[in-house]
């Protein structure tokens, strides 16, 4: 039924939520904020910075801008590399390039950290593309990101095409995209509720379970 996968990257791939709770507090004490607890600072991980800071802190307009800002400055230099993989994630990617798939990343991370951390984390032979934001560009449009990584693979038939995430935001992209989505438990970091509520097409636990879907 597939023959081209597209993976999220934080929370599906990759546990980035040391680096991404760096960056959230690190912008929001440098603006006079006070500081998140953990379970808000969750929901930051997955959706573009702007919903998460309007969201959790109602901080909107310049000051969201400058706190994406103060964000960038930790997260570029430090937060970036602060992340663990999955225990499954470099033993699924071979899997898949062993049978022979099209595997691209469509994440709202901005695309020059994907890379780096594809670089240094040597993930780059699994990967056919890489989509993700832009700089400048403020909420990352996830059904615009999974369209650009489809057209850098190539793909003439959206039926073959799998997006594999782990939040509502990664639904609502795919379908608006016209591809199907499985959504993956083990990250933590968006519930079954969410999924089903969001009409998630699959739901799993673990990244290897994924390989059972389109097997």
């Amino acid at each position: 039924m597939y023959n081209t996968i597209i993976f999220d990257f934080d929370g599906t791939l990759a546990d980035t939520g040391k680096g991404v709770f760096g960056g959230v507090q690190y912008a929001l004490r440098s603006l006079g904020f006070d500081e998140l607890p953990l379970e808000k600072l969750k929901t930051f991980v997955g959706p573009p910075l702007e919903v998460s800071f309007e969201s959790q802190c109602g901080i909107t307009g310049d000051i969201c801008t400058e706190a994406v800002k103060k964000y960038r400055e930790y997260y570029s230099e430090t937060g970036v590399y602060e992340l663990e993989l999955f225990a499954d994630t470099v033993s699924t990617l071979k899997e898949l390039k062993k049978l022979g798939f099209k595997i691209g990343v469509g994440s709202s991370k901005p695309e020059v950290f994907l890379n780096r951390i594809i670089e240094r984390f040597e993930l780059k032979e699994y990967f056919d593309c890489v989509s993700g934001a832009t700089f400048g560009k403020p909420h990352a449009n996830k059904i615009g990101i999974i369209t650009d990584a489809m057209e850098r693979l190539n793909v003439t038939d959206k039926s073959s095409v799998l997006m594999v995430g782990d939040r509502c935001y990664d639904v609502e992209g795919a379908h608006g995209a016209g591809i199907k989505c499985v959504c993956v438990l083990q990250g933590g970091y968006g519930s079954r509720e969410e999924f089903e509520t969001a009409g998630a097409d699959y739901i799993v636990d673990t990244l290897a379970d994924v390989l059972d879907i389109i097997k």
